[in-house]
């Protein structure tokens, strides 16, 4: 496994779709993370992290500070890898260093810190460990791709969804699973919300 994205660019025979997605029979997607891309996913990328996978990435600083590009490590010793005016989705986005992630060095450092304990998605941000599947604007699940729902991020030549690239949900089958996953937890926490103010006074 490597240390930026989950997914290995094989094809499976028979694709499993463990979740709706708008369009599944037609987007084209493989990683080719060291496979001639350096990770520029990664590059000026801000994604979201919620309160629980802040407590988990904090639970590893000591460890990962290290490992990071030196202005990187300085930069979250110094202000924290948290910028509160750069949000998605209702949660603080993580700094950008020198025109990359701060996490990033030559791969992602908090999937290496994981896959080391067993779980690559660990203190990985949710929207990491899921792309290029992400929230289509009408709330359903989708493959990011250029041209689709308005696609900003058209310098990623891996969104671009040529013909020679293998159908999307036959290369992205972990990253299915995992957004399914996703799924059961939002609606877990919702119905867990629900009893507990049915159960509050008033």
């Amino acid at each position: 496994m490597s240390n930026l994205p989950t997914t290995t660019g094989e094809v499976s025979e028979k694709p499993r779709l463990p979740l709706s997605l708008l369009n599944a029979a037609t987007a084209r997607f493989v990683c080719t993370y060291g496979r001639g891309c350096d990770g520029i996913c990664c590059k000026n990328s801000t994604p979201p992290v919620d309160p629980e996978k802040q407590q988990q990435i904090n639970s590893i600083l000591p460890l990962v500070l290290p490992l990071l590009r030196p202005g990187a490590s300085k930069l979250i010793s110094d202000i924290g890898y948290i910028d509160p005016e750069e949000a998605h989705e209702g949660n603080p986005s993580i700094r950008v260093e020198d025109e990359w992630c701060v996490f990033f060095n030559k791969g992602c450092v908090l999937h290496q810190v994981g896959a080391e304990k067993g779980d690559s998605t660990l203190f990985k941000p949710v929207a990491c460990y899921l792309f290029p599947i992400d929230h289509h604007s009408s709330g359903d699940w989708y493959i990011r791709q250029h041209g689709v729902d308005n696609e900003e991020w058209t310098e990623l030549f891996c969104l671009a969804g040529t013909p020679d690239l293998p159908l999307a949900v036959s290369t992205l089958g972990f990253e299915m699973e995992m957004a399914a996953k996703q799924d059961d937890k939002i609606k877990l926490d919702a119905k867990t919300k629900a009893a507990e103010e049915e159960k509050s006074p008033g």
